[in-house]
């Protein structure tokens, strides 16, 4: 009895990456996790306020921290870096004037703003700074950028 011929192999080509060198599953899922913490940051600032001991730290750093997380997530998103700025942009004052406006027991504060606008800017600074080093380390090793 003759034996069968081996089948070609028909594996599923790896989808291509895109600019940023990201997979389309990869892509997807930094997307997710930075629209659920978004979702998250919304549930954080606009929940019933609980009273209470205060925290340790600054309300203010906590406001800065938050939008510092929020900002590096949406440039690892691989989102266009101008929808996650304007996205960010217009959830810091809308979160504030929310919580000035819903009976919550929060208000809003114009200083809580500007620290969420400094997160955002230190984010910013951040990956604007991560980005020139990898774009430099590209350029030392002899890689041209996809």
């Amino acid at each position: 009895m003759p034996t069968p011929s081996p089948r070609p192999s028909r594996a599923e080509p790896v989808p291509a990456a895109d600019a940023t060198g990201a997979r389309p599953a990869a892509r997807l899922l930094a997307r997710a996790v930075f629209w659920v913490a978004l979702a998250g940051s919304a549930w954080l600032l606009l929940r019933p306020s609980a009273g209470g001991t205060p925290l340790p730290v600054s309300d203010k750093v906590l406001h800065a921290g938050l939008f510092l997380v929020l900002g590096l997530l949406g440039w690892l998103s691989t989102l266009p870096r101008t929808t996650v700025l304007l996205v960010l942009l217009a959830w810091a004052p809308l979160s504030e004037l929310l919580q000035h406006l819903l009976p919550t027991g929060r208000t809003g504060d114009p200083l809580d703003l500007l620290a969420d606008l400094a997160g955002l800017a230190l984010a910013a600074l951040v990956a604007a700074l991560a980005g020139a080093v990898a774009a430099r380390s590209r350029r030392t090793a002899g890689v041209t950028p996809r």
